[in-house]
């Protein structure tokens, strides 16, 4: 739950450590709990800087009506399509398939992002309907049909990340 401020803090407090196990390892090589601890710090990092992403997405998600949650997830999705186009345009080196994991992996975080887009579109029209009870039919059905919709966006998501990662940006 910690502020961005104190996150940046708590990183440059483990660069440091982690400068201090690399000076060891240039000492001794075969220095065990050095090497060990540097995983262990390296592991931590990215395992805290992946729950933070997630709480941060999270919490926006709830601050977001479904109108504009749909334009953010709309424009992630056109920058990601367009850095898999210009990607395409590359020559195949290792740095293009690097590349090319990064957007599949990015694309495959947004792929997430239908599951609660779902829920807010049940969440918002569930709202509708209590307002409009003559029409609560039709409201499920556009429910419904909302739903399907994202999870065909999620599986043509999925796709394309596939495509990236089998090197057919």
């Amino acid at each position: 739950e910690a502020a961005p401020e104190v996150r940046k803090e708590g990183l440059q407090e483990l660069a440091v450590a982690v400068q201090h196990f690399r000076d060891c390892l240039q000492t001794d090589k075969d220095h065990a709990d050095a090497r060990h601890n540097l995983e262990l710090v390296r592991l931590w990092i990215k395992h805290m800087q992946s729950l933070w992403e997630q709480r941060d997405r999270q919490k926006q998600r709830e601050e977001m009506d479904l109108a504009d949650y749909i334009r953010l997830l709309e424009e992630q999705q056109r920058a990601l399509r367009a850095i898999g186009i210009a990607i395409g345009g590359e020559a195949d080196t290792p740095k293009r398939r690097q590349a090319q994991r990064g957007v599949a992996q990015q694309q495959r975080t947004l792929a997430e992002e239908i599951k609660p887009l779902k829920e807010k579109i049940a969440a918002a029209l569930e709202k509708a309907a209590q307002t409009a009870t003559d029409k609560s039919d039709e409201i499920k059905k556009a429910t419904q049909r909302m739903q399907n919709m994202a999870d065909e966006a999620g599986k043509v998501m999925l796709s394309a990340a596939d495509a990236l990662c089998g090197a057919k940006p």
